[in-house]
């Protein structure tokens, strides 16, 4: 997430910016694992 920019746009913003990733197995149908990060826009 950090490496396409994907929160440059939101960066001006006063709001927090939550990353989020989750990884979904097809096979089992359900989520396998997650991570979250919650950054200061003005970082």
């Amino acid at each position: 997430i950090r490496e396409k920019g994907y929160t440059e746009k939101y960066r001006q913003s006063e709001k927090k910016i939550f990353l989020i990733g989750i990884n979904f197995d097809t096979g089992q149908r359900r989520v396998t694992e997650w991570e979250s990060e919650t950054v200061d826009a003005t970082t």
